[in-house]
């Protein structure tokens, strides 16, 4: 009777709840406007829970309504000799992922990832092409939580994080101060390779990866891959009702460092007006990071 009562007693697993609350809206404004492209919004977010050891704890996916501000994630942690830390990793917009083969992003719950977790965590993506602008922008969050931490909550931890674009964005922003209708077109910026590869989560130190572009005019940023999008602003005349109209262009390009930079020369914005050719230089322009 003594033997059986210890086997009973082997083991006592308590769990406690960790809540997860994302904000699903962009935290990074365009530089004259809150407005978020399409392309930027969120429209279905993972959030995968993983023991030490890499048990998959839990693995859920949402979908997320177009004026959905936020959106709450709720796991149970299974604590046996209290020491155990959880890795969190967060993804929006999966589908957009290139190349789409993270088999283990979609793994089930109670299984083993078919990797180790630090493994996982520098996940490079990418295909040797320019970022896919018809499709939604990954955006990820990784990050860890230890038992102490949920005890300290009471057994109940509240957490709220924002997620990283796995992207950067370079927005060109006219402004029309005449008293006409105005078009400006052919516009680019040389002397900046777009980066084809970059990393699913963001890295501790160095963030980038070398871009694979070769060829004939690969220091080119075109502001015409945007689907239905030309290379061309027009700019109404102004009015009572809006003094100054302003458009905007916009490139998304996994982060680029020193490396896709030409040098000596400065990477310079040029744009066509009125039959000329317009030049800016980009002084001071030494990387792009994420987000």
């Amino acid at each position: 009777s003594l033997f059986v009562m210890s086997a009973c007693q082997k083991e006592e697993v308590s769990k406690n709840e960790v809540m997860l609350t994302f904000n699903t809206r962009s935290d990074v404004a365009d530089a004259k406007s809150d407005a978020t492209t399409d392309v930027e919004s969120m429209q279905e977010l993972r959030v995968i829970m993983v023991n030490q050891d890499g048990t998959i704890i839990g693995n859920k996916n949402k979908p997320i309504a177009t004026d959905q501000t936020q959106e709450t994630f709720n796991f149970q942690a299974p604590v046996k000799n209290g020491n155990e830390s959880f890795t969190f990793f967060a993804i929006a917009n999966e589908s957009s992922i290139v190349p789409n083969n993270l088999s283990w992003i979609k793994q089930s719950t109670g299984t083993l990832f078919a990797n180790s977790i630090n493994e996982r965590k520098t996940t490079q993506i990418g295909n040797d092409a320019v970022f896919d602008f018809s499709r939604h922008i990954p955006q990820t969050k990784i990050w860890e939580v230890s038992y102490s931490e949920i005890k300290e909550s009471g057994g109940n931890l509240s957490i709220t994080k924002q997620l990283e674009y796995v992207t950067g964005k370079i927005s060109v922003h006219f402004v029309n101060q005449t008293n006409e209708q105005q078009t400006i077109s052919n516009i680019r910026i040389l002397g900046i390779t777009p980066n084809t590869k970059g990393y699913l989560f963001a890295q501790n130190s160095n963030d980038y990866v070398q871009s694979d572009l070769t060829g004939d005019n690969v220091n080119v940023i075109h502001f015409d891959v945007m689907d239905d999008a030309s290379d061309d602003v027009t700019l109404s005349a102004p009015s009572n009702e809006n003094a100054s109209p302003s458009d905007s262009v916009e490139y998304y390009t996994y982060p680029v460092d020193e490396g896709n930079i030409s040098s000596p020369t400065l990477p310079t914005l040029h744009a066509t007006w009125n039959g000329k050719n317009y030049t800016l230089p980009l002084e001071g322009f030494t990387e792009l990071k994420r987000n």
